[in-house]
């Protein structure tokens, strides 16, 4: 039976394309990825919101509308192009003891204040790249770009612009008739300038440039509210990916990433430095309606505060200290299967189970670490029926903290920031319950190989001891 656009919206919202991703960071293996094209065109709304928030330096949920457009086309029997295109505009809510954007590239060295609030935001990103087969040889290319603004219109007003652009370059070569052999490497810039203003004639709230667990520059308090970082991050990998419908594909990727933070009102001199490195592996073995996967990765990253003389116009640098420290080691594996499949039914279940270790500290005074079991379960279930394609998926997972430990031995020095690490550490440390919910409905039109769709979802996110968020989304689109 030849194959129909409802064939292959059901392929491509299997479970299966979300294993294996670290293998597909070399764009040379993108043409053994999908057997056939596939683009689609969405516009949507999601809202997020918490009774507070599960870390204050990221908010208590969020809300925005977006346009999402992405494609794969195959351009022939051994090669493909893909792209994808993203618009969104939102507002994050509640945001505490940070005033920039990008949290997770930049911490701990964010600006903060003791008053906070909603960030409006409007983002960007564009990517593409392009893949062939060259008899045993294969080759591929992608570049993206992200280019981000965030803002307040009330007291403290910040301004934050960021942009990302980076390339990724892979070659591989065919060893045998099942395996080919590749590596790839990957290149990324970074930038964010921001500024606070005040406007409220009765003046203003001092201004922190935090250096982790509550701790801050205390020499540079005040009233320097402008900031710039940049960063950049290298990257490269080895991959062995399978040829055939079943074997194994390896995966392993080691990623240098570093960000400087500088104050123009010091003529853009460095006050701090982070400093990154990543390990990553997978490996996953393909059977017929089995695939089984590893995946593991360790992060070290360390944060460096540089000292200087007391110079009112020309600074000089007496030193440097690194007394933050954060580690995350991650360890994970997965079964996918297909329990049923015919009569235009189609089951797919996903468990996982892992365990995660994270440390961190400001020595010698600060330190917090958790041992955590990650355990999820995803269901799938498609029901085709002529023209009609109804889906719905259900993903829960159970954060378990089975040991945490924090230590504060200079509680006095900066009391305004207690607060926020007392709530961040009782969320981290609790158990942590996850749930999605997904319905969507796609009607194949009748004189085109597309279809229309609508999706419909819910997201709870709970400790049940002082946090909980839900969510909701809607979204309308075409594929085809």
């Amino acid at each position: 039976m030849a194959e129909t656009h409802l064939d292959v919206v059901v392929d491509r919202q299997s479970f299966r394309h979300a294993l294996s991703e670290l293998v597909f960071e070399n764009p040379a293996h993108q043409p053994l990825r999908f057997d056939s094209s596939f683009s689609s065109l969405a516009v949507g709304c999601e809202g997020k919101r918490s009774d507070n928030q599960y870390l204050m330096q990221t908010g208590a949920g969020e809300q925005f509308a977006e346009f999402e457009a992405s494609s794969y086309v195959r351009l022939g029997d051994h090669s493909c192009a893909w792209g994808e295109a993203r618009y969104r505009n939102g507002l994050q809510l509640d945001v505490k003891w940070n005033e920039n954007a990008d949290y997770e590239r930049i911490f701990p060295y964010v600006t903060a204040d003791t008053l906070g609030g909603n960030l409006n935001y409007e983002s960007y990103y564009f990517k593409g790249g392009y893949g062939i087969q060259l008899n045993r040889f294969s080759v591929g290319a992608q570049m993206a770009y992200s280019s981000a603004l965030h803002y307040r219109q009330t007291d403290p007003r910040p301004k934050n612009n960021s942009v990302f652009i980076n390339a990724t370059v892979g070659g591989s070569y065919r060893i045998t008739a099942r395996y080919s052999l590749g590596v790839h490497v990957f290149a990324e810039r970074y930038t964010q300038n921001q500024s606070i203003a005040f406007l409220d004639p009765l003046g203003s709230v001092p201004v922190y440039h935090m250096t982790g667990l509550g701790m801050h520059y205390a020499r540079f308090a005040g009233t320097r509210t402008e900031s710039i970082y940049k960063g950049r991050s290298y990257r490269g990998g080895i991959t062995l990916k399978r040829l055939g419908n079943t074997g194994f594909d390896v995966g392993l990727q080691v990623e240098n990433y570093k960000m400087q933070k500088q104050l123009p009102s010091l003529s853009n001199a460095p006050i701090n430095d982070v400093d990154q490195m990543k390990y990553e592996a997978v490996a996953a073995w393909k059977l017929s309606r089995v695939q089984l996967e590893l995946n593991a990765s360790y992060a070290d990253r360390s944060g460096s505060e540089r000292i200087y003389d007391d110079g009112t116009t020309n600074w000089h640098e007496i030193t440097s200290t690194k007394p933050y420290k954060y580690t995350e080691k991650k360890v994970m594996a997965t079964v996918l299967f297909q329990p049923f499949a015919g009569y235009g039914w189609t089951l797919e279940l996903m468990p996982s189970a892992g365990y995660q270790q994270e440390e961190e500290s400001y020595y010698p005074l600060r330190s917090q670490d958790f041992d955590r079991i990650d355990l999820r379960l995803a269901a799938g279930l498609r029901y085709r029926m002529e023209r009609h394609l109804f889906s719905f998926s259900a993903q829960g997972g159970w954060l378990h903290c089975l040991s945490s430990s924090r230590k504060v031995e200079n509680p006095d020095y900066f009391p305004y920031s207690d607060e926020m690490l007392r709530c961040n550490y009782a969320n981290l440390s609790a158990d942590l319950n996850t749930l999605q919910l997904q319905f969507q409905h796609n009607t194949l039109l009748k004189r085109m190989p597309a279809s229309v769709y609508w999706r419909v979802g819910y997201s709870l996110m709970s400790t049940f001891r002082g946090f909980t968020g839900h969510g909701v989304n809607l979204s309308v689109g075409f594929t085809i």
